[in-house]
Formats: structure tokens, C-alpha cells, sequence
């Protein structure tokens, strides 16, 4: 006897209780994973250093970041012009874990924004010449899931409202009399 002539001589009510027998155990045991979370450490800020200035990195272009009263905001714009983005967080020591969104120009609705978390570690050599940002960032509410490494690029003053919603080079838009 086939296999396939078996299964068709059971009566329907088997082959209905054989269907949900390994779905139970599966649904019984899927839960949602919390958020990814950095496994990071605080320790002090180097001294006289704070997050505050520009960092470079490859693909997201110039993050323009300020400190002030406790509080790190930041803004960057894709190398390719493509989207920019904002940032911010509150520093423990050389830690800093922040909430970011990221707007693509030329899109409108859902797809124009993603949001997430991340975290970046500030490192510095010896003699405080080269800085690293050595961070992570992910969707949603994950923290982790993607590398943000950025370098430090000296004598730069951070000019985060230099960046924002309207691509350098166009116009606002405006409404115009149409009547």
C-alpha cells in the first residue's frame, strides 16, 4: 500500500487531529523575542572629550552631533544625498544610547521613514588626535543589528540644522497664488 492510498483510507477526523499535532508545540512555544539590545559597558568619558562635534562615515555621510545639558542630538545625510536623518540620546560616561529616524528625499508615506534604535561607544587614542564612534543601530525598537562606526573629522564645528528635510540645491516647496 502507497503512502498517498494509507493517508486516504483514514477517516477525516484523524487526518484533521494528524494536521494539528505538530503545530501545537510550535504555537504553544512562539513567543515575540524582546529587543536586541548592545552588550556595552559605560565607562568614563576621556578627559575634556564630550559627543559633541562631526564624525564621517562611508555611507551615511557627516553626523553633525551636539552635547548639551545631558542631551546628544544629531542629524546626517547620506554620502549619496539619498536620506537624511535624526538622532537623539542621553550619554552615560562614553556610551551613548539613542532613538534615530531616517527620512528617504523623494518618498512620501510608510516607506519614507525608518526608525530605530542604536548605541555608539566613544573611544579615543592616547593623545585624543584620532576619535571612533564605534557604534551599532537597528529597527524598530532593536538596538543592535547593523555597524555605525564613524570617525571623528577635527577642527569641524557640528552644524546639525545645516541638515534636514530639503535636499541641498532645491527649493521648498510653496503654495503659489492659484487663483
Amino acid at each position: 500500500m502507497s503512502m498517498r492510498s494509507a493517508f486516504a483510507a483514514l477517516p477525516v477526523a484523524v487526518l484533521a487531529t494528524m494536521s494539528l499535532v505538530p503545530l501545537v508545540p510550535l504555537a504553544a512555544g512562539c513567543q515575540k523575542p524582546g529587543p536586541k539590545t548592545a552588550n556595552v559597558v559605560a565607562a568614563p568619558m576621556p578627559g575634556g572629550e564630550q559627543f559633541s562635534g562631526v564624525f564621517q562615515h562611508p555611507v551615511f555621510g557627516e553626523l553633525h552631533l551636539v552635547e548639551r545639558a545631558g542631551v546628544v542630538n544629531g542629524r546626517w545625510q547620506r554620502a549619496d544625498k539619498s536620506a537624511w536623518g535624526e538622532l537623539s540620546g542621553k550619554p552615560d560616561g562614553n556610551v551613548l544610547r539613542f532613538s534615530w529616524a531616517e527620512t528617504r528625499y523623494g518618498f512620501v508615506g510608510p516607506a519614507a521613514t525608518r526608525k530605530g534604535r542604536g548605541v555608539f561607544v566613544f573611544t579615543a587614542s592616547p593623545d585624543q588626535k584620532m576619535v571612533l564612534l564605534a557604534g551599532q543601530y537597528g529597527l524598530g525598537e532593536d538596538e543592535t543589528g547593523s555597524k555605525w562606526d564613524n570617525i571623528r573629522l577635527n577642527n569641524r564645528a557640528a552644524n546639525p540644522e545645516s541638515i534636514g528635510s530639503n535636499l541641498p540645491g532645491t527649493a521648498p516647496v510653496s503654495g503659489g497664488n492659484w487663483d
